[in-house]
This record gives structure tokens, sequence and C-alpha cells, in this order.
């Protein structure tokens, strides 16, 4: 969805709510064997109530775990997808921290921000960037629960909102961005780098530095050469 002078619209299937989610079928077969969307499989609805944070993470069993957030509550979801499809019922995780920040009317604590899964698909990070809060938890690629929540960053009041993430390719090292929105009301800010080796949450978040300066708010993603 997306606001418009104070007013919410909803760029989607018509009569269904902003924070929905949906998939479609895709025969690989069709169209001359480029592919189409199956007839009548089309904007299936999912789940409701959702952030825009989505991560699609690959499991252990043939398996692809599609990880969301709750708009309104510290609840991961992690639906399961397998050659039969996509499991309806979710694998729930209520953990994290919660907050309030109002924004028209509803909680935008968790709504903004991205999340990214380490290369070795055992930790996840969440931006919370109306929250003013960056969280890691660990990921079970065998389970999809989430688990064991350690907050890197908590400073909305300083003006700091993070917002894009991403993992080193040794899985080691947590690089985020972070907005100054209070600074800059442009939302120019910096890239850190966390050094996730240390043993205490303490240790690590002494190790946070400052990579690059002068971004835009933006997702990141590592580069396929690492």
């Amino acid at each position: 969805d997306y606001i418009i002078s104070s007013q919410s619209f909803y760029c989607g299937a018509p009569g269904l709510d902003a924070g929905s989610l949906f998939y479609s079928i895709v025969d690989k077969t069709l169209n001359g064997g480029m592919g189409d969307v199956v007839a009548g499989s089309k904007w299936i609805p999912l789940d409701t109530g959702l952030t825009e944070k989505a991560i699609a993470v690959r499991g252990n069993r043939c398996n692809v775990w599609l990880i969301v957030h709750s708009r309104d509550s510290a609840l991961f979801k992690a639906y399961e997808i397998t050659y039969r499809g996509i499991n309806p019922v979710p694998v729930v995780s209520a953990v994290g921290i919660s907050g309030y920040v109002a924004s028209r009317g509803v909680n935008a604590f968790w709504t903004s921000g991205q999340l990214a899964i380490s290369p070795d698909r055992t930790r996840l990070a969440a931006g919370y960037a109306e929250g003013g809060v960056l969280e890691l938890y660990d990921f079970d690629p065998n389970t999809g629960i989430v688990s064991n929540p350690v907050v890197l960053n908590n400073s909305r009041d300083n003006g700091d909102y993070p917002y894009g993430l991403a993992f080193s390719p040794d899985s080691k090292k947590l690089y985020a961005y972070l907005a100054m929105v209070k600074v800059n009301s442009n939302g120019i800010g910096t890239i850190f780098q966390y050094n996730l080796t240390q043993p205490t949450t303490q240790l690590i978040i002494k190790t946070r530095k400052a990579i690059a300066t002068g971004f835009a708010h933006s997702q990141l993603k590592l580069a396929s050469n690492g």
C-alpha cells in the first residue's frame, strides 16, 4: 500500500486489505517453454496483516521457507514451500522486541525495513526503521523457527532508522544501513559493520564501525562476487 495526502491506497487485488500476502502458480511448460501463470491461479490469498518484510530461505529438506513478519505484533511466520506447493499453516515464532510508533492510527513499529538471512542460513536480521531497532536472531532451516533475539541498535530518539541489511559471505559480519532521519530530512545515512564473532551482545555492538556514508534510504544486497 502507499500513502498520498494522508490517505492509504491499496495497489493490489481489489477488495483486499493492505499488508496481504498472495501467490500465483507458474507452469514453466506454457507459452512455448517461456512459462506463464496457470489460469485461475493468480492472486491466491495466503495471509493478511503483514509488513513489507519478506524473504525466501532454502531449507534442509528440498524445501524453501518464506519468512514474513506481522504488522501488529512481534511475530514471525515461516511458510514452507515444497514440490507440493505452499503449506497455508505457517511455523509461528513469537519473538523479538515490541514497541509502539503511532502512524495514522496504527502501530508502525515493525512496518518498515528489510529482512536478511546469513549465507549459512543460521542467522536472520531485521531492521525496524520506524521503531529505530536493529535486531539479530537465530534461524533453524530445519524447522523454520526464529529464536534468540539480540538488539544491536535501539536509537530512534537519536534519529537512527535501521533499514537495509546484508551479511558478509562468511556469515561473520552484518552490514546495516541506518538513515539519519532527524539529522537529514532526506534520509541520507550510513552503512555500518558489526562483527558477529564476538561472544556477547555488548562486544558485538562495540565492533560497530562506519563503512560508507551519504547513501539514500535503501535496501542492501550481497553481490554475486561477494
